[in-house]
């Protein structure tokens, strides 16, 4: 019972989590896969965009979507009980995120190709996009390591291009068996600035994928968060 306690405080505080700048149209955010019901806002049948890889490299492509009541192992104590949900897409490859709103249709996605050893994460991730350099980096303070024993002081997953700079991701504290990485980086928006779906994950039991979106920046910023999604495991 008390693992049981435990799970659920964590599912509450996965629930809220500010947006700053304006979300475009009411962006959301769903991957594939079974889930906790709570974690799961959406319903059989809405017409969802998967970001899909093709031949031609990546793109948007719509398609409805199934949820489908499932037994949560976790939660459920009766083996007859379906609080779980499951998410489905019928696309030919596993998207690597899905997106609602009215913002998004069939169309190519502009996408970096990069390589970023994110299990060493003091190595700086560089990219270039529309003839501008940009450079993601994970900085704490003290001498703590990655997937070590201790907490990172101040950790901080931080985007810097031309002299200006944007901490994107930073935990209370971090890290236990996960780190926080970028899943995809291109242009979302159709703005011709970089865009970044960021997994801002610090604990191997949460995964939170975050969107970035450069037209969703507030003054100062050089993108803004615009959706989120939170799965826990056991």
């Amino acid at each position: 019972m008390a693992s049981r306690s435990f799970l659920i405080l964590i599912l509450l505080a996965a629930a809220w989590v500010p947006v700053r700048g304006e979300s475009p149209a009411g962006t959301r955010i769903l991957r594939t896969g079974v889930f906790h019901g709570n974690e799961v806002q959406a319903e059989s049948g809405e017409r969802w965009f998967g970001l899909v890889r093709n031949e031609d490299g990546l793109r948007l492509v719509g398609a409805p979507i199934q949820v489908t009541a499932v037994n949560d192992a976790v939660m459920d104590e009766d083996p007859d009980e379906r609080s779980g949900r499951e998410v489905r897409v019928d696309l030919e490859e596993d998207p690597i995120v899905l997106l609602a709103g009215s913002d998004w249709s069939d169309r190519p996605v502009p996408t970096v190709d990069y390589e970023w050893n994110w299990e060493a994460p003091a190595e700086p991730l560089q990219v270039t996009f529309a003839g501008k350099s940009y450079e993601v980096l994970a900085e704490w303070d003290g001498d703590g390591q990655p997937f070590g024993s201790k907490p990172l002081t101040n950790f901080r997953l931080r985007l810097q291009t031309e002299g200006r700079t944007q901490d994107l991701v930073t935990p209370e504290w971090c890290c236990d068996e996960a780190f926080p990485r970028v899943v995809w980086a291109g242009d979302l928006d159709q703005d011709g600035a970089l865009d970044l779906l960021v997994e801002a994950s610090y604990h191997y039991n949460v995964s939170t994928y975050v969107l970035f979106l450069s037209t969703a920046a507030v003054e100062g910023d050089l993108m803004g968060k615009v959706a989120t999604f939170t799965s826990t495991g056991c």
